[in-house]
């Protein structure tokens, strides 16, 4: 009995310990991930301007990601329609596009969205700067006298916040598109009423809404894969780490974030 009572004593001792120990390295990880962040921000008004790699960045996030958005536009068109016609009654089948626009439009569409590229981008960021970091060419950077967060982070955070909402109006058009060709086409429904029926119950503060999750995502996704990349250490082992640290965290962030956005800039009863 006594002995029981000993493991359970350091049983409990242990995950109070290592509960502690994950709280304080969070906190002090999350401080240290702000800082990271106000000083990519902060080389927005420094120069030079690094116009040629802003450029690179803006074709690698955007067009590198164009298929993957068609693809998660054509999925949320083609599965949406095919769940709600189950859940609906028979009689409000004509409501469909406007259900299906406003979830798209406010919620499935940046969301999914952002948590999907953040894997392509959160990690390609992350292994690119750790194979840089392990390898000791951001230190040889540092050494000739280059700005390397303007340089390697600024110009990736500019191309996220700029490319990310253009990415995601491009999904909800694809589903938009992808649930008429499921669900208007077989009823005869014009395309043009269609189009106007999904967006019939959206207000100005859904889009404003919906640009902000945008904008949000793009700056998650760019400062988190940086920051993990700029910490590795290791060797490829490192570099393996930091990239998956960067999918995890990325991912994790934009929903904790898409939570916040939807609480507050939601009206009560919408």
């Amino acid at each position: 009995m006594l002995k029981t009572s000993a493991v359970a004593l350091q049983l409990r001792q242990y995950v109070t310990s290592s509960v502690e120990y994950t709280a304080r390295s969070s906190f002090f990880v999350g401080v240290e991930y702000l800082r990271f962040s106000v000083q990519a921000m902060g080389g927005l008004f420094r120069r030079p301007l690094y116009l040629r790699e802003f450029l690179y960045q803006c074709d690698v996030i955007g067009v590198g990601s164009l298929w993957l958005s068609i693809g998660i536009g054509v999925f949320i068109g083609i599965i949406m329609p095919i769940h709600l016609l189950g859940l609906l009654p028979s009689g409000t089948m004509y409501d469909l596009p406007s259900v299906i626009g406003s979830v798209t439009i406010r919620e499935i569409g940046p969301t999914l969205t952002a948590v999907i590229l953040a894997g392509r981008l959160s990690a390609g960021m992350a292994a690119e700067l750790a194979s840089m970091k392990v390898t000791e060419q951001v230190d040889a950077l540092r050494a000739m006298g280059v700005d390397v967060t303007k340089s390697l982070v600024t110009t990736k955070l500019v191309a996220s916040v700029i490319m990310l909402p253009f990415l995601i109006f491009l999904v909800d058009i694809v589903a938009i598109l992808g649930s008429w060709v499921i669900i208007g086409i077989p009823l005869g429904v014009d395309l043009h009423f269609y189009v106007n029926a999904a967006v019939s119950d959206l207000s100005h503060r859904d889009m404003g809404l919906a640009m902000t999750k945008a904008l949000v995502s793009g700056f998650i996704v760019a400062t988190v894969g940086c920051y993990c990349g700029l910490r590795a250490y290791g060797g490829t082992v490192g570099i393996a780490r930091a990239s998956t640290q960067g999918v995890v965290s990325a991912g994790i962030l934009i929903l904790i974030f898409d939570v916040f956005l939807t609480h507050f800039l939601t009206p009560v009863g919408v």
